[in-house]
């Protein structure tokens, strides 16, 4: 994650392009208030401790579409669990992750893809992020029918040529 805080007058970087894919951009949404303070606290004493992030594979992607690696095996130990530090620091970077998208470089090409059914990382906080962004050269590209792991629905076509030709623009 980017992590600059802007009052303190630092800089990003200069990065000439950023792809972000269904970004983790509000790590604590639909986690509980007790759950955060307990990372916290676990975090500190026993950072090693899984912890559940209670995302299902139903959550990732359609699971029912025959050409789509779906197995429990492609999903264990894949977004549904985090060590108790790696998961903290997720959430202690939030707001700083958000900040980071007016402080990019105007000059950075931007990136987003978002699916419309990612409830793992919901479309309203990427929105978010692209509207902050002040780059000149940003592009959005919403995949309908598609939840987090775009690349793993069955659409997966349209994600590949918006990045493609993206690719190719530069």
């Amino acid at each position: 994650y980017l992590q600059w805080k802007k009052e303190e007058g630092l800089a990003a970087p200069e990065i000439p392009w950023l792809w972000l894919n269904s970004p983790l951009l509000r790590p604590g949404h639909n986690q509980s208030e007790t759950k955060k303070k307990l990372a916290g606290w676990i975090a500190r004493y026993a950072p090693r401790i899984p912890l559940t992030t209670g995302v299902r594979r139903s959550d990732v992607c359609h699971v029912e579409h025959p050409d789509v690696h779906s197995t429990r095996k492609d999903f264990a130990g894949c977004h549904n669990r985090v060590s108790a530090r790696f998961g903290f620091s997720l959430l202690q970077s939030e707001e700083s992750v958000m900040n980071s998208a007016p402080i990019l470089s105007v000059d950075t090409r931007l990136l987003l893809i978002q699916g419309d059914e990612d409830q793992i990382c919901p479309p309203a906080f990427a929105f978010e992020f692209f509207g902050k962004a002040k780059c000149h050269s940003k592009t959005l590209v919403y995949v309908k029918g598609a939840r987090h792991e775009i690349f793993r629905e069955s659409v997966r076509a349209s994600f590949f040529a918006a990045a493609r030709c993206w690719f190719v623009d530069m």
